[in-house]
């Protein structure tokens, strides 16, 4: 995460843990610190069985989590060293398709790569006019 979109205001490695506990961590870079170890508020638990990568969107600093188990993405945003629930998307996929990674190819084309299908998913990203994605 560039520093202009960090809560930190410095560069920042974004990770996440797929399982018990399911987080989301930002360390600063280079040291890694860690600046943020946050939990998953309820909706976003109830919309993501597990996480399986995240990716920051170049535009507005919104987290795009992915679940493998859901096959979904929900965007969020850091405030207040919380993770708040913006919207979600389920992919466009069958039960045997695992979406396991994702990021961002331009500001507006988002990749997401499935686990054994070699499949890459191309999706156009809009945002509102006050440009958070939908």
């Amino acid at each position: 995460m560039p520093a202009r979109l960090s809560p930190s205001r410095c560069a920042s490695l974004v990770v996440v843990n797929e399982r018990k506990p399911r987080r989301v961590q930002l360390f600063t870079l280079p040291s890694l610190t860690l600046t943020h170890d946050l939990k998953l508020p309820d909706r976003l638990k109830d919309l993501l069985d597990d996480l399986a990568d995240v990716t920051v969107d170049p535009v507005t600093g919104a987290l795009l989590l992915v679940s493998d188990q859901s096959r979904r993405i929900a965007v969020a945003e850091i405030t207040d060293q919380k993770l708040v629930l913006l919207g979600s998307y389920d992919l466009p996929l069958s039960k045997s398709e695992k979406p396991e990674g994702l990021d961002f190819s331009s500001p507006s084309r988002l990749l997401v790569v499935m686990d054994d299908s070699a499949k890459l998913l191309e999706i156009a990203v809009r945002r509102t006019s006050t440009d958070r994605v939908r």
